[in-house]
């Protein structure tokens, strides 16, 4: 769940700074097909992976502080608010990071840990 959420966000991060997977991929030297399997969540991607593609765009990577991973960057908490992060974001068309700032604001976060 993790791999393709970070991969969304990849992909819009790219596609905001209007570069092809291709392009990103030279930057990183890898080839479009990686760099596309990342995206859609076929390639496991680790924190430290999606980190270094953010870093090729330009950015820093954000996730909400509910995500923890093992050693082997793996999952161990926080699965049904990554879920529900990631379905609000999809319903109302924002960033995974807006969504998690709204959720954060509200107190949606509190419920979903609560919960």
């Amino acid at each position: 769940m993790v791999t393709n959420i970070l991969g969304k966000e990849i992909a819009r991060v790219r596609k905001e700074k209007n570069l092809t997977q291709e392009q990103l991929g030279k930057r990183i030297g890898l080839p479009k097909s990686s760099i596309s399997k990342m995206e859609n969540g076929i390639t496991k991607l680790t924190l430290e992976d999606a980190s270094i593609l953010f870093e090729a765009m330009g950015e820093k990577m954000v996730l909400p502080t509910t995500i923890v991973m093992d050693s082997k960057g793996e999952l161990q908490k926080g699965q049904l608010m990554i879920c529900a992060i990631e379905w609000f974001a999809d319903s109302k068309g924002i960033s995974l990071e807006k969504a998690f700032d709204y959720l954060l604001a509200f107190r949606g976060i509190d419920f979903l840990e609560d919960n």
